[in-house]
């Protein structure tokens, strides 16, 4: 898939599907925080986050050997950052 085909895909999911799977997570979230979630609606919202990963990644023609390698430098920079704050 092209840059420019990836793009238009893109667009084309990205309001009515994507960023709204997002948000749902990030609430779901905040209610668990609050103490006011409940554990399927948590785990329905990761599944929609997780499905909307797994759709960024074809759209975008991500690898999954990329994907975990930047996935170890983020966590390695965490440990890191961790480790200097002790």
């Amino acid at each position: 898939m092209t840059v420019v085909n990836a793009a238009r895909r893109k667009d084309q999911y990205e309001s009515e599907w994507i960023y709204p799977g997002f948000a749902e997570l990030q609430q779901q979230i905040s209610k668990q925080i609050r103490g006011y979630g409940d554990r399927i609606g948590l785990l329905e919202e990761m599944a929609d986050a997780y499905i909307c990963l797994r759709f960024l990644e074809s759209i975008f023609d991500i690898e999954a050997d990329d994907l975990q390698k930047a996935i170890d430098v983020k966590l390695d920079q965490e440990r890191g950052n961790l480790n200097g704050r002790n």
